[in-house]
């Protein structure tokens, strides 16, 4: 009997204290691989190990940076109690706080894998003058030449390419992580909430 009563006890005790805090919906952001890619803060950038080998080149933008204009909204504290739902189209999740994705905190924060990135090496762009423009160069090829040169390396703590298997467009990755538990491929919604009491 006493077994009994002290399971009811936890039982009670456990559905008070869940039922003590909820989420609150603060926003819901699809993403969008034309509009990610106009922004000026997706970032051609080369994934190495730590033993140098390169295991991927993205257009990756940092996910604060796409959170940015509804985390600036909230106050220090609520940031603190805020966390990131990131969505597959399979319905497959990772959940992650505010803190892991700001560039201030977190050395190696959370990115946005978009399009791949191929090498430029040995190629040779004509930039003279046409007919049309006598005396002036195009460089709107070479422009176009330099926008998929790699302009960050990162790092990853991973140690075998056995495990970058997420390492694909629309992947959100974690590149302080030793493994890549919560690295999720495909993704399709970003979701913040609020822990509230």
């Amino acid at each position: 009997m006493q077994f009994f009563l002290f399971v009811l006890v936890i039982l009670i005790s456990t559905f008070h204290l869940s039922s003590a805090q909820s989420l609150r919906l603060v926003a819901t952001i699809p993403i969008d691989a034309k509009e990610l890619l106009k922004n000026s803060q997706t970032v051609p950038t080369e994934f190495v190990l730590s033993n140098k080998k390169t295991v991927g080149k993205f257009n990756a933008i940092d996910i604060y940076e796409i959170l940015k204009p509804h985390l600036k909204a909230l106050s220090a504290e609520i940031s603190h109690n805020t966390i990131i739902v990131a969505e597959t189209s399979t319905g497959e999740t990772s959940t992650f706080s505010v803190a892991e994705i700001q560039p201030e905190i977190s050395k190696l924060p959370a990115m946005l894998l978009l399009t791949s990135v191929g090498s430029q090496t040995g190629k040779i762009i004509s930039v003279q003058d046409s007919s049309i423009n006598k005396g002036r160069v195009d460089l709107s090829k070479l422009d176009a030449l330099y926008s998929d040169m790699i302009r960050r390396r990162v790092g990853l703590q991973l140690q075998t390419t056995q495990k970058i298997q997420a390492l694909h467009p629309f992947s959100i990755i974690f590149p302080i992580d030793a493994r890549n538990d919560r690295w999720l491929k495909d993704v399709k919604l970003l979701t913040i909430y609020t822990v509230t009491r």
